[in-house]
């Protein structure tokens, strides 16, 4: 009997495991492209559930692969989303014909990268469509920031989590 209490407990506890790995997921945030929202070491949580159906908000902070090393994960702005046009005009963002008011960027110019070998995305000329299925996204940290101006915008379902809170440092605690 007692031995079969063990087996439920640990049978709940994998199945409960399992759940919350499917849902939720963590992560640090590795150099400066979004300060100051957030800083480099910072412990996130990330959440999936809400990203099935490819739901994605203009706004959101989320992760993805990068595109350029598929091993390292991004953490960036979702800035349009599919349909919408992006224009980068004497360093202001204008999405959809209007001059977005980006508090988070500490009043950091947007300007467009210059084009290198390096730049994945060369033929990026503005304004930009954001293809359907598709997002822009970009750092806070605009000056310091590898995003869409580089690699273009990526595809939704490459999102695997939105970022909700920082849970650590304990000083840094504060949803996003």
């Amino acid at each position: 009997m007692l031995g079969m209490t063990v087996l439920s407990t640990l049978v709940e506890g994998l199945v409960i495991g399992g759940a919350l790995h499917t849902a939720a997921e963590s992560f640090c945030v590795q150099g400066t492209s979004m300060c100051e929202t957030l800083q480099p070491n910072d412990r996130l949580l990330g959440e999936r559930l809400t990203l099935h159906g490819g739901n994605v908000r203009q706004g959101s902070i989320v992760a993805f692969p990068d595109p350029e090393d598929s091993r390292r994960i991004l953490i960036k702005r979702i800035i349009a989303v599919g349909g919408q046009q992006v224009d980068l005009v004497d360093g202001r963002l204008i999405v959809d014909g209007i001059t977005c008011h980006e508090p988070y960027t500490q009043r950091q110019a947007t300007l467009p990268l210059a084009h290198s070998a390096r730049c994945l995305a060369d033929d990026i000329s503005y304004p930009y469509q954001v293809p359907m299925g598709s997002v822009w996204v970009l750092g806070d940290n605009r000056s310091a920031s590898r995003d869409s101006r580089r690699f273009g915008a990526i595809p939704s379902k490459a999102i695997t989590a939105r970022i909700l809170a920082v849970y650590w440092p304990l000083s840094h605690r504060k949803l996003v």
